[in-house]
């Protein structure tokens, strides 16, 4: 019988989440009500009801399935091994340094859980913090709702068609040729005279500075290409449409 996983499991992602959320907690209003202008304090309330802990906004397990599955596999392996023994009541004691299970701790309980864990002398038990760190904080900026995005003053949705007064858009534009609808098919291309494979936008630069020499380029890329009005993603739609592991 195997014990420790090598791949995502759905435990694992129920175990992340009770970390996570020691890592992130929604907070009562009075919290932060003198941080608030007075201007926008009717919306404190909301502000607490939508930004809460992790394992309750939608997607979150979904996202750190993706992250921890398009990682380098010995960070995968290192996370697949801590989220497997606190399934294990006889080890989990060692990472979590309590004899209370991590499911049966309240929020509370598992943020001083992740206090006291985060000095300890222990290399391999700092990586897994920073691992948790890193990994929880950045999906989180990714699905979290609008309002802490508000309260920053940042867009999560770039609208603007130009960025700052001396910003200019540029006018090249790519034309997409659909792959063939058959595997096995070839496809004719005539009249190119350079072939740039990949990857991303070094292959756009170098098309754009060849094609102003008159050079016709074909650029073999796995992604497709976006023009600047087709670029009003927010970060988590941008994660996944424009990067891949």
């Amino acid at each position: 019988m195997r014990i420790f996983s090598e791949s995502v499991q759905d435990h694992h992602l129920d175990m992340s989440a009770l970390v996570d959320d020691g890592l992130i907690h929604d907070i009562a209003p009075d919290t932060i009500r003198h941080l608030i202008d007075d201007s926008v304090a009717d919306r404190l309330q909301e502000y607490i009801q939508t930004v809460t802990r992790p394992s309750q906004l939608p997607c979150f397990k979904e996202a750190v399935h993706d992250t921890i599955s398009s990682n380098a596999s010995s960070s995968a392996r290192l996370f697949y091994l801590f989220m497997d023994v606190l399934r294990l009541r006889v080890l989990e004691p060692a990472l979590t340094g309590s004899t209370r299970a991590l499911a049966n701790m309240s929020v509370a309980e598992r943020e001083r859980m992740v206090r006291s864990r985060r000095d300890l002398p222990l290399p391999l038990k700092n990586k897994l913090l920073k691992m948790f760190q890193m990994v929880t904080v950045s999906i989180f900026l990714r699905v979290a709702p609008d309002s802490p995005f508000e309260a920053m003053d940042y867009p999560k949705r770039e609208m603007r068609a130009q960025i700052h007064p001396e910003h200019r858009q540029h006018d090249f534009e790519y034309s997409m040729l659909a792959p063939s609808a058959e595997d096995g098919v070839e496809r004719c291309v005539p009249d190119v005279d350079e072939v740039i494979v990949g990857s991303g936008s070094g292959a756009g630069v170098a098309a754009h500075t060849l094609a102003a020499q008159g050079v016709r380029c074909l650029v073999l890329e796995k992604r497709r290409y976006f023009s600047p009005e087709q670029m009003h993603f927010d970060d988590c739609e941008g994660f996944r449409t424009l990067y891949e592991g």
